[in-house]
């Protein structure tokens, strides 16, 4: 059984997953919000300083080399809050790294809401099952709070409850390199799994929940639980990964442009839906699989 601590613990051991809460310093009401939510006083109280980017003028992010970075991946200029939590959730992996016994690692948002009194339980249980392979040097992220809407077309095959068999919970491999799937309030990472993500995002800045990019270019196996563990409603997030979908890339805008003035590329976006749903559907009911 595996010990879900604070980051911040010193020597940490083979059965410890640390937990890092990403927060800005001021935003002392999310963090009073967190512990009467479920979480762990200590793990709350230890959260990982979370970088703080309101203050940067429009004309000092031009003259950061991370700015023409962003804007080469995604074909438009970031925004401060991108970019913020990008270095975040980076820096504490890049920490994870340099951890000698640990493999495993749990990142949480400061807005997260568990879904269910049971959740940290199955949290604990969930990274439990997970420590062999993670020791092993398996790559994977498991995202613990994949939006329903979101899940409607990519392709995913269950896994099979003889590795991962924790009570309510169902885990399944994205087997599908092309789906959007968005927002990183809540995942666990593995040690080989950061390791690669390490090695991508030294020198190139991302979106921090741009799981497509991470999984194509880590080639690391992306894992989501359901029923989701942890949600998060905060419509100005809402609002940002529904903007993160709309400008991906200039492709995928300009075909949104075209369905709007096409009727006939309208019927023909309806007919790749409707196939990939089937599609989508026959994955859920094939055959269990292992996890590696």
């Amino acid at each position: 059984m595996v010990n879900l601590v604070p980051w911040t613990k010193s020597n940490l051991k083979v059965d410890d997953v640390p937990v890092a809460i990403v927060s800005l310093d001021d935003a002392s009401n999310r963090r009073s919000t967190l512990i009467k939510r479920g979480f762990d006083s200590e793990l709350v109280e230890y959260y990982w300083p979370a970088c703080d980017m309101r203050n940067i003028s429009a004309c000092d992010l031009r003259t950061r080399k991370e700015y023409f970075d962003f804007k080469n991946t995604y074909k438009r200029p970031p925004i401060p809050a991108e970019l913020g939590c990008f270095f975040s959730h980076s820096q504490i992996i890049k920490w994870f790294t340099k951890q000698n016994s640990p493999s495993q690692l749990i990142i949480f948002e400061d807005d997260v809401i568990p879904s269910n009194p049971r959740a940290f339980k199955q949290l604990a249980d969930l990274a439990s099952c997970l420590s062999e392979a993670a020791y092993s040097g398996h790559t994977y992220i498991l995202h613990l709070g994949v939006r329903p809407e979101q899940l409607k077309l990519p392709l995913l095959r269950r896994i099979s409850k003889k590795t991962i068999n924790v009570p309510g919970l169902q885990l399944f491999d994205l087997a599908d390199k092309t789906s959007e799937i968005w927002r990183s309030h809540a995942y666990i990472i593995s040690k080989s799994a950061a390791i690669k993500y390490q090695d991508v995002t030294h020198d190139t800045v991302i979106l921090a929940d741009d799981w497509r990019f991470i999984m194509n270019t880590t080639k690391c196996k992306l894992l989501i639980a359901q029923p989701a563990l942890f949600t998060q409603i905060d419509p100005s997030l809402a609002r940002q990964s529904e903007s993160n979908f709309t400008f991906y890339s200039d492709k995928y805008s300009i075909e949104k442009s075209a369905i709007f003035n096409s009727i006939a590329n309208t019927a023909a976006l309806i007919t790749r839906q409707l196939c990939r749903r089937v599609l989508a559907l026959v994955y859920s009911v094939l055959p269990y699989k292992r996890l590696f």
